[in-house]
């Protein structure tokens, strides 16, 4: 630290255990321009109760696990571990379930319209037996009700789902 109260970046990454490249894409960004003086363009001078308040602030988000995504520190550190590849395993893991969810919950398009008109026919015979019997009323609204039945399924099957596949 130098008489004004300034850390080098040098300074802050043997202090913190990472790399320059680490301190200079990570801490300066995240400080205020007056916390921060730029001595050439690999070089920085960074006030030393930012740098405190910084690694405060990353040590509580630490505690309620909000310090970011694993890979991205990594990638930033410039390195890997044991550790980081059990969590991307985890990660592939939940991303798995999540997607095996959603295809549980998706119905084939076809397969739905081919019940449903499956269940119109069923109850256009019943209309037709109505109308035979002489409950030409009857046949009419329960008629009238199948068509916007099936022209409201085919509204909500109809959408920007694939041909072959909607979720239902």
């Amino acid at each position: 630290m130098n008489e004004r109260g300034f850390f080098s970046t040098a300074d802050i990454a043997a202090i913190v255990g990472v790399t320059t490249k680490h301190v200079t894409n990570t801490l300066i960004p995240a400080l205020a321009d007056q916390d921060v003086h730029k001595v050439s363009p690999k070089r920085w001078w960074v006030r030393a109760k930012a740098v405190h308040d910084w690694l405060v602030q990353r040590a509580v988000q630490g505690m309620r696990g909000a310090i970011g995504d694993p890979d991205e520190l990594a990638l930033a550190a410039g390195g890997s571990s044991p550790a980081l590849e059990r969590w991307r395993q985890a990660k592939a893991q939940m991303a798995e379930i999540d997607l095996d969810r959603v295809k549980s919950q998706t119905l084939d398009r076809g397969r739905v319209h081919e019940v449903f008109g499956q269940v119109g026919n069923l109850i256009r015979e019943v209309g037709e037996q109505l109308q035979r019997d002489g409950h030409h009323s009857c046949w009419r609204r329960l008629d009238q009700a199948l068509a916007g039945a099936i022209r409201k399924v085919e509204k909500e099957l109809a959408g920007d789902a694939p041909a072959e596949q909607e979720k239902v």
